[in-house]
């Protein structure tokens, strides 16, 4: 009891101190490095050139994420929010195929709740300029609930190597998916309907901070977005499953 209280105070901390930081990231640990034309549906959610969280390229015009990134408490939200598109080096700025684009809008969940335990995290970034639709792929979203308990997620991570070069490149894992009933015994708390919690897999890879908004994918299908983040490395994140928004996201996608 006394952990499980712990690990979800340690969520409320994280969550405060990454506001504070101005979302200051660090990133996926462990995995694989991707080539770009493999995960060309993420996009790197930036403010002054610092990756804050990940986005699910949805439409031409449209990224989806986490509110969690965007929302810093009820009714503030976050400015100057650029998204980077077509590399998966962050530190790679000569990429033929490298786009930012301004936000123009922010569509978050109407029954997003900070005080709910992050109840429906999720939200839209509608873009002011066109992702170039050649290169880069909207994911899809699913057409049924997840059956699978291991799905792939992918993200980016900082690593220092021997010359104390830093190198932020995708890297690519797999997570396995918990039961609902073992989540609320983790967090000592009930999760919301749409919440579910996750591991990397092997439990040596990892989410860290600036991994919100990373998708949970199968073959291009995305049924889950990160949401929250704990710096155990022992502990499992929760994501939000995307399947029951998919009639907001085709609402979204046709009227704004």
């Amino acid at each position: 009891m006394i952990k499980t209280m712990a690990l979800y105070l340690e969520l409320l901390l994280i969550f405060m101190l990454s506001l504070a930081d101005g979302k200051v990231s660090r990133k996926l640990q462990g995995g694989s490095i991707v080539s770009p034309d493999i995960i060309n549906h993420q996009v790197s959610i930036q403010i002054n050139n610092e990756h804050i969280c990940s986005g699910i390229i949805i439409g031409e015009h449209y990224v989806l994420t986490a509110a969690t990134c965007i929302v810093l408490d009820h009714d503030i939200i976050l400015g100057n929010i650029k998204v980077r598109a077509g590399s998966n080096d962050l530190l790679d700025n000569d990429s033929s195929f490298l786009s930012y684009h301004e936000v123009s809008l922010v569509i978050i969940h109407p029954t997003f709740n900070i005080r709910n335990f992050w109840s429906d995290d999720i939200c839209i970034l509608k873009l002011s300029t066109g992702l170039d639709l050649f290169y880069i792929r909207p994911a899809k979203l699913p057409l049924s609930k997840l059956i699978k308990n291991i799905l792939q997620i992918s993200g980016w991570s900082e690593d220092v190597s021997h010359t104390s070069d830093l190198i932020s490149t995708q890297r690519l894992k797999r997570c396995n998916i918990e039961r609902p009933r073992n989540c609320n015994e983790i967090f000592g708390t009930s999760l919301n309907a749409n919440q579910f919690c996750g591991y990397g897999s092997p439990r040596s890879c990892y989410l860290t901070l600036g991994d919100g908004g990373n998708p949970l994918f199968f073959y291009r299908t995305i049924f889950g977005v990160v949401s929250l983040i704990s710096s155990y490395d022992d502990s499992p994140f929760i994501y939000t499953q995307t399947f029951n928004y998919n009639n907001w996201i085709d609402n979204i996608l046709h009227n704004y």
